[in-house]
């Protein structure tokens, strides 16, 4: 159950543990986060845990402090929580010192401590005690450990039960690093992310020498002011190490760091490689252009390098003789030339998955994309953001009968309802799946030509969010679901209102819709009462209202017909269903089939929280 940002405060959280007795084994979640909930909170949730059947606790940003943490840690040793999150909540090196003392004999195996002002003497005393817990997965960003914390980490990794550590935003720099990477090689972490640190080139030499004999396959490295010299090492040394995926994003390796990895991608155990934001440039990716078809590198994402025509131009021709199946080329400046180069050679090419957004390759671009891709292997097409038009669209669409292409994003493309047009008619003899059309401006005649050619489309997930659909849009669609395949439809931030909403009430019952998103589309207290009344005859199990106008009178509505509705997920965050909704959704919640429930933003307060944790007995 998730119950964050509520406002409930000391009082709600009070409330929810005095019914702890009544809380059975489906009640093994739950989400408090964002609820100012203080020390008192805290120490009312300590006692709870005890005989509490809670085993995923989130208790983040509610400013529980160090006594707070005291009484938590001490409790947990009697709990079964297995996965807690006390992230934002100023805990502090006192709060970490609790905690290390008590996680010896508690269930934990996830324990996520970001953000909590934790230093160097509460890294300490983490360290330490970690080696007597069975705590597999840390999470410490973001707090203030620095070199000193790292060097204690280090020492306390050989008996540690951890195999995935994040200690990122830590202001690790190059001792820290050094330390770190020598005693990995006693560890069993396998996953390590140390992104947005300082460990520079000196730091990055030092992991590149110990990498050889670690466990770990995953590393992160990004944003840690590397430069060409660090990403030599690395390249050179990851040779003998058993990392498959390296996150170096972020980082200042540029032409000549691109230059070193692609001289040692052939012996490299790397698979997943990802060098976005390094300013590689046009001769950065013309070299590891080269060295690609020898390497075991399948996923590379290259986005925002500036490699430009001329870079995508030995990219796609190497590409023929690699085993690349995923390439992120987004945000490249590839223009209309570079998607030239690609569509040739995209015949013989792996590739199953491109991503090319925002490259304003335009009309002419897409012109000579579509005209390839049925004698491509592509299957998953990203295009948004690049300025193809309507043209585009209907040169994209004649094309799509031929290709293999079933999952299509053209979001942000400026196609209006011409393209709209143009799409909807030719999807119907193509193999596309899952259809990503948001932020087109298509209103509604767009809208009413997706509707008119939805009956014998192969489309099952279609996204026309944020696209000025309205009322009469929304009827179209409604009514056309019903001969349709779509089992997912998003519509969030259109202006559909009650009347759309609705239109889509009446003709849910013959539709195969199971998810259905309709957030942030001006939908008030009549909308609600149809959505929920026609919910019953539907077989939606996953409903987004989230940002609408229902208040307490929506939630009113719904709570009625929960009983015999099919939905098992269901958000109203941010509807201002206030106290008094969230007492009427407490008290049919026990005969409803809901698993998942999302009322955060509501402004429940404290009385809202305590009519929950009353009704939870029945869950």
């Amino acid at each position: 159950m998730n119950l964050s940002s509520n406002n409930s405060g000391e009082e709600g959280a009070e409330s929810l543990v005095q019914h702890r007795e009544y809380n059975v084994t489906e009640f093994t979640e739950l989400n408090l986060s964002s609820n100012m909930i203080g020390y008192e909170g805290a120490k009312s949730f300590s006692w709870f845990l005890e005989d509490s059947p809670v085993t995923k606790l989130n208790l983040s940003s509610n400013n529980i402090g160090v006594e707070g943490a005291k009484f938590l840690a001490q409790y947990l040793q009697k709990s079964i929580v297995t996965e807690l999150n006390l992230s934002s909540n100023f805990i502090g090196n006192e709060g970490a010192e609790y905690f290390s003392w008590f996680l010896e004999d508690s269930l934990v195996t996830k324990l996520n401590l970001s953000s909590n002002n934790i230093g160097v003497e509460g890294a300490k005393f983490l360290a330490q005690y970690l080696q007597k817990s069975i705590v597999t997965e840390l999470n410490l960003s973001s707090n203030l450990i620095g070199n000193e914390g790292a060097k204690y980490f280090s020492w306390y990794l050989e008996d540690s039960p951890v195999t995935k550590l994040n200690l990122s935003s830590n202001n690790i720099g190059v001792e820290g690093a050094k330390f770190l990477a020598q005693y990995l090689q006693k560890s069993i972490v396998t996953e390590l992310n140390l992104s947005s640190n300082f460990i520079g080139n000196e730091g990055a030499e030092y992991f590149s020498w110990f990498l050889e004999d670690s466990l770990v396959t995953k590393l992160n490295l990004s944003s840690n002011n590397i430069g060409v010299e660090g990403a030599k090492f690395l390249a050179q040394c990851l040779q003998k190490s058993i990392v498959t995926e390296l996150n170096l994003s972020s980082n200042l390796i540029g032409n000549e760091g691109a230059k070193s990895f692609s001289r040692y991608l052939e012996d490299s155990p790397v698979t997943k490689l990802n060098l976005s934001s390094n300013n590689i440039g046009v001769e950065g990716a013309k070299l590891l252009a080269q060295y690609l078809p020898n390497s075991r590198v399948t996923e590379l994402d290259l986005s925002s390098n500036n490699i430009g025509v001329e870079g995508a131009k030995f990219l796609a021709r190497y590409l023929q003789k690699s085993i690349v199946t995923e390439l992120n080329l987004s945000s490249n400046m590839i223009g209309y030339e570079g998607a030239k180069s690609f569509s040739r050679y995209l015949e013989d090419s792996p590739v199953t998955k491109l991503n090319l957004s925002s490259n304003n390759i335009g009309v002419e671009g897409a012109k000579l994309l579509a005209q390839y891709l049925p004698n491509s292997r592509v299957t998953k097409l990203n295009l948004s953001s690049n300025n193809i038009g309507v043209e585009g669209a209907k040169l994209l669409a004649q094309y799509l009968p031929n290709s293999k292409v079933t999952e299509f994003d053209l979001s942000s493309n400026n196609m209006e309802v011409e393209g709209a047009k143009f799409l909807a008619q030719y999807l119907q003899e193509s193999i596309v799946t899952e259809l990503n059309f948001s932020s087109n401006l298509i209103g509604n005649e767009g809208a009413k030509y997706f509707s008119s050619y939805l009956e014998d489309s192969p489309v099952t997930k279609l996204n026309l969010s944020s696209n000025n659909i309205g009322v009469e849009g929304a009827k179209f669609l409604a009514q056309y679901l019903q001969k349709s395949i779509v089992t997912e439809l998003n519509l969030s931030s259109n202006f559909i209102g009650n009347e759309g909403a609705k239109s889509f009430s009446r003709y849910l019952e013959d539709s195969r819709v199971t998810k259905l998103n309709l957030s942030s589309n001006n939908i008030g207290v009549e909308g609600a009462k149809f959505l929920a009344q026609y919910l019953q005859k539907s077989i939606v199990t996953e409903l987004n209202l989230s940002s609408n106008f229902i208040g307490n009178e929506g939630a009113k509505s719904f709570s009625r017909y929960l009983e015999d509705s099919p939905v098992t997920k269901l958000n109203l965050s941010s509807n201002n269903i206030g106290v008094e909704g969230a007492k009427l959704l407490a008290q049919y919640l026990p005969n409803s089939r809901a698993t998942e429930l999302d009322l955060s933003s509501n402004n429940i307060g404290v009385e809202g929280a305590k009519f929950l944790a009353q009704y939870l007995q029945k869950i």
